[in-house]
């Protein structure tokens, strides 16, 4: 398992919870699809919740979740890094045109027009 310092870097920077993060920095390190039960061991997640904690992180689209047929086991595996830097460039993109129109409605709702059109 990653030492707590990697662990906290990455809840930093993905903003992820402590067993999101774990989840992640293990398949990072492995590198290939694991099955949930190994993800588990080795993230050291309880096994009840190792699928909660996948969903969370297919939904901020950080792993890919792949379907198996038959009694094979799904397999879970962490985007490559370019994906996720392109998705981590639209988020903070997108975050930023919202925090530009809701300064640009402060200061337009509260502030002086000489202001609001600084911006």
């Amino acid at each position: 398992m990653s030492d707590w310092k990697t662990i906290r870097k990455v809840q930093e920077l993905f903003n992820l919870n402590e067993y999101e993060a774990k989840a992640f920095a293990a398949l990072v390190r492995k590198g290939t699809g694991v099955v949930p039960l190994k993800l588990s061991i080795l993230s050291e997640i309880p096994r009840a919740r190792i699928y909660d904690v996948c969903y969370g992180l297919e939904k901020k689209g950080l792993i890919s979740v792949i379907p198996r047929k038959g009694k094979r086991p799904t397999q879970l595996k962490a985007r490559p890094k370019e994906e996720i830097i392109e998705l981590t460039k639209r988020k903070n993109e997108e975050r930023m045109r919202r925090l530009s129109k809701g300064i640009q409605w402060l200061y337009v709702k509260v502030g002086s027009k000489k202001n609001a059109k600084k911006i």
